[in-house]
């Protein structure tokens, strides 16, 4: 029996740091999507047209529909679903460590060192 719960626990360890290094490499890819929409909304000129809102915003309420879709057709969406699938990878990874850490701490109390 106590073989089996040191398999047990071995396969837990070995998934907890499969879920560790996928966190790591995701809050990685995080950064990077989050750089490569700051980059993109930068060359496609979302960031100028978003200024013009606070530094002549009566001209940009007089023409809002044409402000709207120049804001609209300037912001970079793939980039932004990039940084999205991130955030969703990151939150998804540490949720699952975060678990098997607390199910290796259960287990440590309750399986005798040997």
């Amino acid at each position: 029996m106590l073989r089996i719960e040191r398999h047990e626990r071995r396969k837990l360890i070995a998934k907890t740091a499969g879920f560790g290094v996928l966190f790591a490499g995701s809050v990685s890819l995080l950064v990077a999507a989050y750089f490569n929409l700051v980059s993109a909304a930068d060359q496609s000129g979302f960031f100028s047209f978003a200024s013009l809102l606070f530094s002549d915003f009566s001209i940009a309420m007089a023409n809002f529909q044409d402000f709207a879709y120049s804001i609209i057709e300037s912001f970079p969406a793939f980039s932004a679903a990039f940084l999205v699938g991130g955030m969703i990878a990151v939150i998804w990874s540490a949720g699952h460590f975060m678990e098997d850490i607390s199910r290796i701490r259960e287990q440590k109390m309750i399986v005798p060192a040997a």
